[in-house]
Order: C-alpha cells, then sequence, then structure tokens
C-alpha cells in the first residue's frame, strides 16, 4: 500500500519524520512546557493578561446562535465593562434569532447594533464594516464566527432532509467557512495596521488539521482558515495587532445538531462539549489574545495524532468507515 502511493519517496519521508520528531519537536515541545509553567508559577501569564486592552467595539458574525451568540452574551454580562460602554456589532443571516441575541444583551447593559448580512457577499460586508468602523470611531475586535456544514446544501426532500450535489455541497461549506471569513477580515486590515492596535479572531475547527472524507468541505475550509490566522499573525504583529484561531472540537449547536441529526447514535460525535462550557473556554481565549486556542483535550490529542499518521495509514483507516460519495461532502 505505501509502495502504491510512491516507491521512492515514501520510506525516507517515514525517516524524516522520525528524525525531525526526535530532533526537533519533541525538545521544542519540552522547552515550551517549561516555559509555560515558568509563566504559571511566576504570575507572568495574569500579568500580561492585564496589560491587555479591552475591545470596546466588537463585531461577531455567526451571532445568533452557537457559540456566537454564547460568547456575546458574555461580553454584554462581563464586569469589566461599565453600563454602556460595549458595543456589540451582532451580525448573521437569521434577522429574527439575531433580534433576540440583542434584546438579551441589551437587558445586561451592552449596545447593540444588528446586521443581517450573508458574509459571501464581500462588497456588501466591505461597505458595512467600513460604515461600522467610521461610526464607532473603530473597531477593537473582529470575530469571524459564521461557518456552515454540507448538510445546509441543497434542496430539502419530504423526509426532512436536504439533497444536495456533492459540488453544490463544496461551493456552499467552502463559500461561507473559507471566503467569508476573508470578508469579513480584510476590510479593516489596512485601518487596523495604520491604527497600530486590533485584534483579528478566526473559529477554525479541530478538522483544521487532518480531512475527514465525510466532510470534506468542511475540512478544507477550516484548513484554509486556520492557515490565514497563523500567517497573519506573523505580518500583523509589528503593528500591534493580535490574530486568535480558536479550533474546537464538537460542540452541541445547531450547526452541529443539523449535520449529525440523521446519524445513528453509533455515529454521533464523541465527546460534545455543551455551548455554555464552549463560550467559557472561547471567551477567554479572545482575553487573553491568545493566537491558537484547541480543546477539548482528548480530541485534541486523537486530531493530532492523525495528523502525523501517514496519508497510507489515516487512509486504510477511513476505508473501514464505511465513506461512500452519499455521504461525503
Amino acid at each position: 500500500m505505501v509502495l502504491q502511493q510512491n516507491k521512492l519517496l515514501a520510506p525516507w519521508l517515514a525517516l524524516l519524520t522520525i528524525f525531525h520528531t526526535s530532533t526537533f519537536v519533541l525538545p521544542a515541545s519540552i522547552i515550551a512546557l517549561a516555559w509555560e509553567i515558568l509563566n504559571y508559577v511566576s504570575g507572568r501569564s495574569g500579568r500580561l493578561l492585564a496589560a491587555k486592552p479591552t475591545p470596546k467595539n466588537i463585531v461577531i458574525t455567526g451571532a445568533a446562535s452557537g457559540i456566537g451568540e454564547n460568547v456575546a452574551v458574555r461580553y454584554a454580562s462581563d464586569a469589566k465593562y461599565a453600563k454602556g460602554s460595549l458595543k456589540l456589532i451582532l451580525m448573521d443571516l437569521n434577522a429574527e434569532r439575531l433580534a433576540k441575541v440583542a434584546e438579551d444583551c441589551e437587558a445586561l447593559g451592552a449596545k447593540v447594533e444588528t446586521k443581517s448580512i450573508d458574509v459571501t457577499d464581500a462588497d456588501a460586508m466591505n461597505d458595512y464594516l467600513l460604515d461600522v468602523d467610521d461610526r464607532v470611531g473603530g473597531i477593537d475586535l473582529i470575530w469571524a464566527n459564521a461557518g456552515v456544514v454540507a448538510t445546509m446544501a441543497g434542496k430539502m426532500n419530504a423526509e426532512g432532509r436536504r439533497e444536495g450535489t456533492l459540488k453544490e455541497k463544496l461551493d456552499l461549506v467552502i463559500k461561507v467557512n473559507g471566503m467569508g471569513v476573508l470578508n469579513t477580515i480584510t476590510p479593516l486590515l489596512d485601518r487596523f495596521k495604520e491604527r497600530k492596535r486590533g485584534h483579528l479572531a478566526i473559529t477554525a475547527s479541530l478538522a483544521s488539521f487532518f480531512i475527514f472524507p465525510q466532510v470534506t468541505g468542511y475540512s478544507v475550509s477550516k484548513r484554509m482558515v486556520y492557515r490565514l490566522g497563523r500567517d497573519l499573525s506573523v505580518v500583523l504583529k509589528p503593528y500591534g495587532i493580535d490574530v486568535s484561531v480558536i479550533c474546537p472540537g464538537f460542540i452541541n449547536t445547531p450547526l452541529v445538531q443539523d449535520a449529525t441529526k440523521h446519524l445513528p447514535k453509533n455515529r454521533q460525535p464523541p465527546m460534545q462539549l455543551n455551548v455554555n462550557a464552549a463560550g467559557k473556554t472561547i471567551k477567554r481565549a479572545l482575553d487573553e489574545r491568545q493566537e491558537v486556542m484547541m480543546f477539548p483535550l482528548p480530541t485534541v490529542i486523537g486530531s493530532y495524532t492523525m495528523n502525523i499518521t501517514q496519508d497510507w495509514l489515516a487512509n486504510w483507516i477511513w476505508s473501514k468507515a464505511n465513506v461512500t460519495w452519499e455521504n461525503s461532502g
């Protein structure tokens, strides 16, 4: 099976993996662990957090439900913000649900503006975000959180399921999860650079680290935005701009519920977190301006293990998982 993939390179790549892991990855991981322990014991982590500026004007896409809604409410209830000093700009396609989230946040003392908008509409996103930035005196945090799964593509059949071609599934997921993120974070990059401050956040996924054949479009789109966030963090850091990439595992949100509602019990996603626990973790990561937040730990370990597994072995494992054309996308 290995020889079928590459007769010449496969054994050399295996040796290179062993050499790289033992020579670079393991020592670097030990140093990183020691550094984190030192920061924790010395209290340096707390001092760094206290020194971070508190955002006052925050944009959240996909804010009508799930982790977007949960974190928006957490910002509104945060004691760091005096009554009326926080401005939340909440965006989603679901205007009715968005209005309810806004009502909840306003009841907690936050100022809220809502916008029903399609994140795949580049011109509309650009015009609106530039206008908001002008009106509020500068956005501090933009969180590109809107996302979809392949089961949202196609037309509804008599059984209540959407039927879409593989192309329809891939088009929808990559447009929203990929280009939608670009349309959210790029309009204000030049302004953040000029101001020498700002915070960009992107919701990626643990699916960023390897491809699930069942959700190829989702994994590809999340890998795209994960890589985008990591690269931007390098080029924007000299200008005082922070970039956070959020990589959760399975969270019991409407999105995951929609993707799994027709699956049998033995194929339901493992180790699902409730939205409240996930929202707490994400809010802390954004407050600390962490560059990457991956959780929960068991799913992180599983994802990382699959990521470093050679393709031929990973493909063999997936070949036993009953992945078919009909349930891919």
